[in-house]
């Protein structure tokens, strides 16, 4: 006999455990093929390189934040240089890491959002000397240097 998850239970017996009901969400998450495939852009913050080996972040923008992680077996050596507001696209599968009740991305591949290869970042800094609007360009981003 199949039982309606979101039935009204007649009693406590009837009703789902947070466990079960986590379980169907997480399964709901693994069984849509959009969400198992998906390059999401965001700004890095929250940005955690714990022992083990991953890395742990989330990515936000103007409207909303989600939980990233990327395994130890899928960080390469330009994805050390990741720094908190970096903006990058992220591809990886949405599941649910359900000791918590909550969905987050499954990172396996990072991208700079502008293009640049993570490995050739250099910062450049032009000295000014006291011109006013001479520029200072890092990583990428033209700043106008101050007349102090």
């Amino acid at each position: 006999m199949q039982y309606s998850l979101f039935a009204q239970p007649d009693a406590a017996a009837g009703a789902v455990t947070v466990t079960d009901l986590t379980h169907y969400i997480r399964e709901l998450f693994e069984l849509d093929y959009r969400l198992q495939d998906v390059w999401v852009r965001g700004e890095i913050s929250n940005l955690s390189r714990p022992s083990s080996g991953h890395v742990y972040f989330s990515l936000k923008d103007s409207g909303a934040s989600i939980r990233c992680v990327m395994w130890r077996t899928s960080v390469t050596p330009p994805i050390n240089r990741l720094r908190e507001g970096d903006a990058i696209l992220a591809h990886g599968k949405i599941g649910v890491y359900e000791p918590q009740g909550a969905y987050q991305l499954y990172v396996d591949t990072i991208q700079p959002a502008s293009g640049v290869p993570f490995e050739r970042r250099i910062t450049v800094v032009v000295r000014t000397w006291g011109r006013p609007g001479a520029a200072i360009a890092e990583g990428g981003n033209t700043h106008c240097a101050s007349t102090q």
